[in-house]
């Protein structure tokens, strides 16, 4: 079918949304200029394709719209693989896609307005993105609007070479996806984007970018294989609340009403591939799973501005991995949020390519610090040094003296790998049933190590000397250009 309304100089809409339509194929144009009746909305009882349709007298490609695309295939299959648009002159442009089973995405669907952009992609069965953007755009007119993003699928969703972009100047951003299964993420990236022009005011930014959020949630695994990227402002108070219901950001299960950032939940994994995870300073980023936060040979990678961050694995299996990959790694505050309930779970936390220096007990804790669950493992690794290091806190204006540690019990393990040296200062305290320490140039360690096998291995010198007694039940050193030297003012225990 193809469905042309409008003409040079006059607006005219598609609404063929009474009735339902059986054609197998679909293209067509609305016009707007003044009055907002450009719509295009459009009911089929079948599987549908958007495609090019030739007509004899008169030929189209895809959907071409004023303000609104709406189509729904109430028995069936959508398949879009020509471009669909909308453009809302005098409104905000809006595209939703309905499917009564699978939603397939083979070419670009854009909704632009000044006053703000909307798309949702609602499936009964899967939603796949293959090699396609999918783009709300809000312009910096009337003071900025609100751009949207909703997937809904009651199978899974999937983003192959596909990017997924919401972008809003003076205004707020957000994209949410939620997949009764899996959502795997395959290239590409999936970016909420707000920036600032000068002179506009908008009731969303009080200074500086509005706010932004990327909510990702699957009832069994999300696959980060592309980038996850928000990069805006903090967020406002209750500014989720007032947003259309079809945008499934996972509101109260995860993330505050004012949140601004990236909340990912998955009922089983969260997998951990070639893709990025981002937010701002001002933000955060929140990932909740049941049974493991990336793995120690796959962490979730994750570009760091510095956002508050949160990693919690609820259920018994399953570790919580993670790899900052641009700056040094630094611990100097409670780990409260971040909580592995997995008793035989490990921390891997990773400087890939910088240092990384703990100066506070690592005591992580759904609602406070606690203590690690015995039979927990901890791994801290980098491409430079590992600083187990002595600090300070200044709450209330008073420094207060800080000592990095790592207390370990049962079969709990600690591992240190660091491209450069491993240091650890006077008064910090690594205890486990087993120590390895791995440096690229010298282990120095000037605090208390105790283990049941204490291995260091290191290419330049290995220093232990301790102030207070050693306590090794076995110990392997193995200095390759260097000398090995243990030393303490107490005894040597085995």
């Amino acid at each position: 079918l193809l469905a042309l309304a409008g003409g040079d100089g006059f607006e005219g809409g598609v609404f063929l949304n009474e009735a339902t339509n059986m054609v197998n194929f679909l293209a067509g144009r609305s016009r707007e200029f003044c009055c907002g009746l450009g719509a295009f909305a459009f009911r089929n009882g079948k599987s549908l394709t958007v495609d090019a349709v030739d007509a004899g007298t008169a030929s189209f490609s895809g959907i071409q719209a004023g303000s609104v695309v709406d189509i729904e295939v109430t028995s069936g299959a959508l398949t879009v693989n020509q471009s669909i648009m909308a453009s809302g002159l005098h409104d905000g442009a809006a595209i939703l896609l309905t499917a009564a089973g699978n939603l397939v995405v083979n070419n670009d669907i854009t909704a632009t307005s000044s006053y703000g952009g909307a798309i949702g992609l609602m499936a009964g069965g899967n939603i796949a993105l293959n090699g396609a953007e999918v783009r709300a755009e809000s312009g910096s007119a009337y003071g900025g609007g609100i751009s949207i993003i909703g997937f809904q699928a009651g199978g899974s969703i999937t983003a192959t070479n596909s990017d997924i972009r919401a972008t809003s100047v003076n205004g707020a951003a957000m994209i949410g996806m939620d997949a009764g299964t899996n959502i795997v993420l395959s290239g590409g990236e999936v970016r909420a984007e707000s920036t600032v022009e000068e002179g506009a005011a908008s009731a969303l930014v009080l200074e500086g970018s509005g706010p932004t959020i990327v909510g990702l949630r699957a009832g069994n695994n999300v696959t980060i294989g592309g980038d996850v990227i928000s990069e805006g402002g903090p967020g406002m108070e209750g500014w989720l609340l007032e947003l259309p219901g079809f945008v499934p950001i996972p509101t109260g299960q995860g993330a505050s009403s004012d949140a601004s950032g990236i909340v990912i939940q998955a009922g089983n994994r969260i997998i951990g591939g070639t893709g990025i995870v981002g937010a701002n300073s001002e933000q955060e980023i929140r990932l909740k799973a049941v049974n493991g936060i990336g793995t120690v040979p796959a962490p979730i990678k994750i570009i760091d501005a510095d956002p508050d961050m949160e990693f919690l694995n609820t259920g018994t299996a399953g570790d919580i991995a993670v790899s900052f990959i641009e700056r040094d790694v630094v611990i100097d505050g409670d780990l409260v949020g971040t909580r592995n309930n997995n008793p035989n779970g490990t921390y891997f936390i990773e400087a890939k390519n910088g240092n990384l220096v703990l100066s506070v007990p690592f005591l992580p804790g759904e609602e406070s610090s606690e203590p690690l669950l015995a039979g927990q493992s901890v791994t801290l690794a980098a491409k430079g040094n590992v600083h187990i290091a002595h600090g300070t806190f200044e709450p209330d204006l008073v420094a207060v003296d800080t000592y990095g540690s790592i207390n370990a019990s049962g079969s709990g393990k600690i591992k240190i790998d660091a491209g450069g040296a491993i240091l650890t200062d006077a008064g910090t305290q690594l205890n486990a049933s087993a120590i390895d320490l791995i440096a690229g140039t010298t282990v120095n360690s000037n605090g208390s190590l105790t283990g049941g096998a204490v291995s260091a291995e290191a290419g330049g010198n290995i220093t232990l000397s301790q102030s207070q007694s050693i306590t090794l039940g076995l110990l392997e050193s193995t200095a390759s250009n260097g000398t090995v030297t243990v030393s303490t003012g107490g005894a040597i225990l085995d």
